[in-house]
């Protein structure tokens, strides 16, 4: 039911070259749906590739904690911990490098969906 394997990197800060520094994180159990697709524009071909992904935390596997983006941010040492927000990059199967690479998405928009009570469902993210 939930056949697929991302990576999450959540932007943590610029370093000392301009660029930033990455917290990676490899999550199983989660299922997904992309879309690869290119867009003509007068100055040439743009990416228009789209992803949907579904994330259920009960049914998820990976080494850290889901924690919403405000607390994620206030964290001083964030091993261990990950979240979804604007700033996070997600890579389709297990990628073994710091860096966003391979094939991955920018977040454009998460909604929880959440069950009786305040307890979060699952996630439905959408990236490009």
């Amino acid at each position: 039911m939930f056949p697929h394997t991302i990576t999450v990197w959540n932007q943590i800060a610029s370093n000392h070259t301009g660029g930033f520094t990455y917290e990676r994180t490899i999550i199983e159990n989660v299922r997904y749906e992309h879309t690869i697709a290119k867009q003509s524009t007068k100055e040439g071909e743009s990416n228009a590739s789209s992803l949907r992904l579904f994330v259920f935390p009960t049914e998820i596997q990976c080494d850290s904690v889901y924690i919403e983006p405000e607390s994620f941010k206030e964290l001083e040492l964030k091993t261990g911990y990950f979240t979804f927000d604007t700033d996070t990059y997600i890579g389709l199967g297990a990628i073994e490098t710091d860096l966003p690479s391979g094939e991955h998405y920018s977040i454009d928009s998460v909604r929880p969906e959440y069950a009786m009570g305040s307890d979060i469902h699952h996630f439905e993210i959408t990236g490009s």
